[in-house]
């Protein structure tokens, strides 16, 4: 089938195609004559598994080594991948937790300070440090704000 068609059934742009194939997430079609691309029934489910496996946060080169030369794909080398990115993963949740507390407590700082009319004091805690509630912010008593003036 010719480029278009494949890129029919996939979803993907002409050029996003062209691009796996250089990437060689592709095995390069056969052309004819007028030197159109034909691509074989195969190309089309490992184009699927190619965007699937995008989509769940893969890259190409991680993409690029789960293929086998027959054009298969390794299920030990893909299980492995997918215990590296399901560790990826709960780093990023940790992460994301954390910047949610703090983003929740600096909220709730900068409403009181709206509400009280009160200018709050914030410091922030050196990169290294784990989210602790007690050192990531710290407000101004009225009486500072009072004698800082």
């Amino acid at each position: 089938m010719k480029i278009g068609e494949i890129a029919r059934r996939t979803g993907l742009a002409a050029s996003a195609i062209r691009y796996y194939e250089e990437q060689g997430l592709l095995d390069a079609p056969t052309r004819d004559m007028n030197n159109y691309r034909y691509y074989s029934e195969s190309a089309i489910k490992r184009l699927e598994v190619v965007i699937h496996a995008q989509r769940l946060g893969f890259s190409l080169d991680t993409i690029r080594s789960l293929f086998l030369h027959d054009g298969s794909c390794s299920k030990s080398l893909t299980l492995d991948q997918i215990n590296v990115r399901l560790e990826e993963i709960q780093q990023i949740e940790a992460t994301l937790t954390v910047q949610r507390e703090e983003l929740l407590m600096l909220q709730r700082i900068l409403e009181e300070s709206l509400r009280t009319g009160i200018a709050p004091g914030l410091s922030c805690p050196p990169s290294t440090e784990r989210f602790q509630p007690d050192r990531a912010v710290v407000t101004r008593s009225k009486h500072t704000m009072a004698t800082s003036k």
